[in-house]
């Protein structure tokens, strides 16, 4: 009983001091202000966040996904692991490459290598899935979530 009329009596207060507030257009611009000045000195806070962002998603910078899991960096992954995650998450097939809509958007490509088969003059090649910038922040928010 007592701590339902304390509450009560907190609510009462808080809205008789809103009501206050809002009756003064001057506290209302006030708050208005400082709201705005808060909004403003996160929009500062974030920008180099943001630039490096956009600059690191626009590059046409390509890396193996070894590669891309170590700048990731979380713990527990490595790439046999993103590999198997991404696989059964529907982002590459069996084989490690990626679905069409993947290389679509921008996230992975496939490039081929030829190398020298070992004691013979043969060559072979070989496919490989890589990963853009943009490729990499789409793995770090799924294996955030995983």
């Amino acid at each position: 009983m007592f701590k339902e009329n304390n509450e009560k009596e907190i609510q009462l207060r808080v809205q008789q001091e809103l009501e206050k507030i809002l009756n003064n257009p001057h506290n209302v611009i006030a708050a208005y202000q400082k709201a705005l000045e808060e909004k403003e000195n996160l929009i500062d806070l974030m920008k180099p966040k943001v630039d490096f962002f956009n600059t690191v998603t626009q590059t046409e910078d390509w890396m193996e996904m070894a590669a891309a899991v170590k700048l990731i960096g979380l713990k527990g992954w490595g790439r046999n692991k993103t590999f198997e995650y991404l696989r059964n998450q529907g982002v590459l097939r069996s084989n490690n490459e990626p679905y069409q809509k993947f290389v679509e958007r921008g996230y992975f490509k496939i490039v081929e290598q030829v190398f020298d088969l070992p004691g013979s003059y043969d060559k072979m090649i070989n496919r490989k899935t890589v990963v853009s910038q943009k490729g990499l922040e789409y793995i770090r928010r799924l294996l955030q979530e995983a």
